[in-house]
C-alpha cells in the first residue's frame, strides 16, 4: 500500500492535468478505497469458499469425510501406503436391510446405527482414509494385512446394536496391485468399483460377509448387470422361461398342481439359474416384470393346452415383497387373469416367510386384496424364519409349505416338528406342503404324518412344460381336470 502511494504521488507531481489538483487527488482517493474494497471483499469470498469447502467434505451425520474428499485424496493416501511399502485396499460396505430397519425401528434408531458403524470404522482404521459415500455406505483405503480382522471386529461390536440378524455390515475389498495407476478420480473410481462388486456376493458367505474381488467375481458382476440392463429384453425376447415342478396330493398320489418357476436362457451367458438373476432384480426392484411374465406364461401355456386337448391343472407362482412397493402388482395380475380368461382357482399366489418379517401390516394387507381377488396365497418356506407361529396366527394363508431342510435332515426331531405342523394347520384350517421330497420313505411318512401335498425330486425337478407333462402323466390318472373357456387368441 504504502509503494502504491508512493508511486501515485509521484505520477500526481509529474502529470499535467486540466483538472485542479484537489479533484485529480480526490478522484485518486476514491480510486485507492476502491480497490481497497475490492480486495477485502476478495479476500472474504476465498476464505468463505474455502469454508465451503472444508464444510462440505465432511458428512454431517456422522463426522467422516465424503465421497468428494474421497475421490480428491484416495490418490495421497495409496501413495503414502506404498511409500511404506504396506499393502493397501479399497473397502465398500453395505448395510444389508437397512430399509427395513428405518421402516422397523424409526429413522432416528437408523442414524443412531450409521454413526455406531462411523465410529467403529474410525477406531479400526486410525490412521487409514475412511468415509461414508452414501446412505448406508462406507468406503476407505487401509492396510490390507490386518483389514479382515479389524472388519470381524466391527462386524462385532455392531452387533448389539443392529437389533436383527438380517441387518449386517458386508464388506467388499480390491487389494490395489503393484501395478495400479491411479492418475485421477476416474482411477480411484475403478478400483472402488471392484470393491463395490464384491460387496454385493458379501451376504450370506462362508468367508464372514467380508469377500475380495477376484477373476470370478468379475465375471458374476457382468452377468449381473447385464440382467438389470436387458430384463425388458429378456421379457420380450423370452429368453425367460417358465418351468414347472409338480405338486402331488399325499393321499391319492395324483398330481395336484404345478408350481411355475422362472429360468433364464442368455444368448450371451447361457443357462442362468435363479440365484444369478433374481438376487439383483430383487435389488432393483425390478423383479414384478419376472413375477408377472410368469403368470402371462402360464396364461399362454393354458391357451395351448386347450388347444392340444391337454389337460390342464393350477399352478402356484412367487411373489417378491419389492411388488407390492415398484408396481401395481393387483393390477397386473387382474390383467394377465382377464387377458388368458383364466378361472381365479387355478391361481395361487406364493409368498415367502422371511417377506414377512418386519412387515407385518403391509402383507396382511397384501393377503387380505390377494383374497379379494379370488386368490388363494400360499406361505413358501414355512419353519424357515424366525418368527413362523406367528405368521400363523398373523395371516389367514391357504397353504403352508414346509421348507425342504425339515426332510433333508430326515431325523426324529425333523419328523416330530414336521407331524406337530401338520396337525396345528389341519386345526386351523390350512392345508401343507412338504417341500424337497427325495424318497419314497420320507413320502410314506409323511403320508402317515397327515400332510395333504409333497414337492421334489422324487417326483420330478422342475422342467419346461412339454417334458414334465410327459414325466408326469402316469400321476393324470383321476386327477380332477380344471374347468377352463375356450382360448384367447393373443
Amino acid at each position: 500500500m504504502d509503494t502504491l502511494l508512493t508511486s501515485l504521488s509521484s505520477a500526481l507531481h509529474s502529470y499535467q492535468s486540466p483538472l485542479p489538483l484537489y479533484v485529480t487527488l480526490s478522484l485518486s482517493l476514491l480510486l485507492i478505497a476502491a480497490y481497497v474494497t475490492i480486495w477485502r471483499r476478495y479476500a472474504r469470498m476465498i476464505k468463505k469458499y474455502r469454508n465451503y469447502l472444508r464444510y462440505h467434505e465432511v458428512d454431517e451425520q456422522t463426522g467422516l469425510k465424503n465421497m468428494t474428499y474421497f475421490l480428491q485424496r484416495a490418490d495421497e493416501a495409496i501413495a503414502e501406503l506404498r511409500e511404506r511399502r504396506v499393502p493397501a485396499a479399497f473397502f465398500y460396505t453395505d448395510l444389508t436391510h437397512f430399509h427395513r430397519y428405518n421402516m422397523t425401528y424409526g429413522f432416528e434408531m437408523g442414524n443412531r446405527l450409521l454413526q455406531r458403524i462411523a465410529r467403529e470404522l474410525r477406531l479400526a482404521f486410525p490412521n487409514s482414509l475412511v468415509c461414508r459415500i452414501s446412505a448406508d455406505h462406507f468406503a476407505g483405503i487401509v492396510p490390507l494385512e490386518s483389514c479382515r480382522v479389524a472388519m470381524l471386529n466391527v462386524r462385532a461390536a455392531l452387533q448389539p446394536y443392529a437389533r436383527r440378524e438380517e441387518t449386517t455390515l458386508v464388506f467388499g475389498l480390491y487389494a490395489i496391485k503393484p501395478q495400479d495407476v491411479f492418475r485421477d478420480a476416474d482411477d480411484v473410481m475403478r478400483g472402488l468399483e471392484r470393491a463395490v462388486t464384491a460387496s454385493h456376493f458379501a451376504e450370506g458367505q462362508d468367508s464372514g460377509d467380508i469377500v475380495f474381488f477376484d477373476k470370478e467375481l468379475e465375471e458374476q458382476e457382468r452377468v449381473r448387470e447385464h440382467v438389470i440392463k436387458d430384463i425388458d429384453v429378456a421379457v420380450e425376447q423370452r429368453w425367460l422361461r417358465v418351468y414347472y415342478q409338480p405338486i402331488i396330493d399325499v393321499r391319492t398320489e395324483q398330481l395336484f398342481e404345478y408350481e411355475a418357476l422362472a429360468r433364464w436362457q442368455d444368448p450371451e451367458f447361457g443357462f442362468l439359474p435363479p440365484y444369478k438373476f433374481i438376487p439383483a432384480l430383487e435389488e432393483e426392484r425390478t423383479i414384478y416384470k419376472v413375477d408377472t411374465f410368469i403368470l402371462a406364461q402360464y396364461g399362454r401355456d393354458v391357451e395351448a393346452s386347450r388347444r392340444a386337448g391337454e389337460q390342464v391343472f393350477p399352478v402356484s407362482f412367487n411373489i417378491s415383497r419389492t411388488d407390492l412397493e415398484a408396481c401395481d402388482i393387483y393390477g397386473h395380475i387382474e390383467d394377465i387373469i382377464a387377458r388368458y380368461r383364466l378361472p381365479r382357482e387355478l391361481v395361487h399366489v406364493e409368498i415367502t416367510e422371511s417377506a414377512l418379517n418386519g412387515w407385518t401390516f403391509s402383507m396382511q394387507k397384501a393377503v387380505r386384496r390377494f383374497h379379494e381377488l379370488g386368490l388363494e396365497v400360499w406361505m413358501d418356506d414355512f419353519g424357515s424364519g424366525y418368527s413362523s407361529l406367528n405368521t400363523l396366527k398373523d395371516y389367514d394363508f391357504d397353504v403352508v409349505k414346509i421348507d425342504m431342510d425339515f426332510l433333508r435332515n430326515f431325523n426324529e426331531k425333523s419328523q416330530t416338528i414336521i407331524r406337530s405342523v401338520c396337525r396345528m394347520c389341519r386345526e386351523l384350517g390350512i392345508r401343507t406342503v412338504a417341500e424337497g421330497v427325495e424318497t419314497r420313505e420320507q413320502f410314506a411318512f409323511l403320508q402317515d404324518a397327515g400332510c395333504d401335498y409333497a414337492q421334489g425330486y422324487l417326483f420330478s425337478r422342475p422342467l419346461p412344460l412339454e417334458e414334465v407333462r410327459a414325466k408326469m402323466r402316469p400321476y393324470y390318472e383321476g386327477a380332477p381336470d380344471a374347468t377352463v373357456p375356450e382360448p384367447v387368441v393373443t
